[in-house]
């Protein structure tokens, strides 16, 4: 059909970004909870310098070069090519140029390093001092706070990426990701095994208080002295079972709270 366009076809794709030309990982250290990384910064920045020293130490010893290709051609003066000197104007310019872009490309490195230094502060909390803080707070109000550092665990698990392009460099957190995230998820771990550990404790001095009811009501009197206790016993039983029936259900409600946070009991812990 006359003046018909044909149908534009899809828009080319962008070329995709250069790859990084080295690669870093952040870790925490070996000896306390601090982040370094896997290789020193000022020795990152200088091994191409070395690498261009190297270079030109190793033609030092090679006066002239002479050219072998294009032998039959006709040269009207014999061209030689004489090993460069780190003195040269040049040479040195070029030099000053690697460090210059060395400089550069690790300055976003280190700010980036500077927004990861908060999560030094995550791997240096005691989790035993915290749960000890909290062992007096209602099973709640403890509840809460977990509910607080499993959000901070989620938090930190889409924030901190496994790796990261940082200009030319790949930096890998995985490491320093696992390890704060492993810091809250214990950290959460540690307060509801605090409401458990209490818990069972509570419940295993209701089981005795309820015991020692029964074998005393189930005791046969052996005189009218016997039988005058029992009986003045079980008269002031009601009280006490209403508190301890209070402290059953508190026990049941903890347990439902734990079981609603997916917590994981220990051997020490398992509700009987």
């Amino acid at each position: 059909m006359a003046g018909a366009r044909a149908p534009a076809g899809p828009a080319p794709r962008a070329p995709p970004p250069p790859a990084p030309l080295f690669a870093l990982a952040s870790l925490p250290a070996p000896k306390g909870p601090r982040l370094q990384l896997s290789h020193d910064l000022e020795q990152v920045r200088t091994l191409p310098l070395r690498v261009f020293d190297a270079a030109l130490a190793t033609t030092q010893g090679i006066p002239n070069l002479e050219p072998q290709v294009l032998t039959n051609m006709f040269w009207p003066e014999k061209p030689e090519l004489s090993a460069p000197d780190k003195k040269e104007r040049s040479v040195a310019a070029q030099r000053r140029a690697i460090a210059a872009a060395m400089q550069s490309a690790i300055e976003p490195v280190k700010r980036y390093l500077e927004a990861l230094a908060p999560l030094e502060a995550v791997l240096q909390i005691d989790t035993a001092a915290v749960v000890k803080q909290w062992e007096t707070n209602t099973p709640d109000a403890i509840a809460t706070a977990m509910r607080g550092y499993h959000a901070k665990r989620a938090e930190m698990e889409e924030r901190v990426p496994k790796q990261q392009a940082v200009g030319c460099f790949t930096l890998v957190t995985d490491r320093v990701r696992k390890a704060v995230v492993a810091k809250y998820a214990e950290l959460a771990d540690g307060l509801a095994g605090a409401i458990a550990t209490s818990t069972r404790k509570k419940a295993d001095l209701v089981a005795r208080s309820y015991e020692e009811i029964f074998n005393t009501l189930r005791k046969p009197p052996a005189d009218i002295e016997e039988m005058t206790a029992a009986r003045e016993f079980a008269a002031g039983l009601q009280p006490v079972l209403v508190d301890l029936k209070a402290q059953v259900d508190q026990a049941l409600a903890n347990y439902e709270l734990l079981d609603g946070l997916l917590y994981s009991y220990g051997n020490s812990e398992v509700k009987q």
